[in-house]
């Protein structure tokens, strides 16, 4: 990872935008902390397509909740859940144990 100073960026901005052109992008800090990045539109434009095609976890808990009819004001605890599901015991399959497989498949 290439971070330069804002004054070095600055004083040789040219250098840098030829730079981040084949080593990708270049980091300028201020005062010491990330603050800006320096990269090609390529390589933005392949970076935004990459968020667009995530789904967040959101919409894969929706997805996951209509695949198995779970209603989206069910209070289901999670966490109580996942602690029976961690258990060495094999368990009966339920509903929301299918559930919770499928949102941890879809990550």
């Amino acid at each position: 990872m290439n971070a330069i100073p804002v004054y070095e960026a600055k004083n040789r901005l040219s250098y840098y935008l030829h730079l981040s052109d084949d080593q990708g992008p270049i980091f300028i800090t201020n005062h010491g902390k990330p603050a800006y990045v320096i990269q090609s539109l390529e390589d933005y434009r392949e970076s935004q397509k990459r968020i667009e095609k995530e789904k967040t976890i959101y919409e894969c808990i929706q997805e996951a909740r209509a695949k198995f009819g779970i209603d989206e004001n069910d209070d289901f605890d999670f966490e109580e859940h996942l602690k029976k599901l961690r258990m060495e015991e094999p368990q009966e399959s339920t509903r929301e144990t299918e559930y919770i497989k499928g949102l941890m498949q879809s990550e």
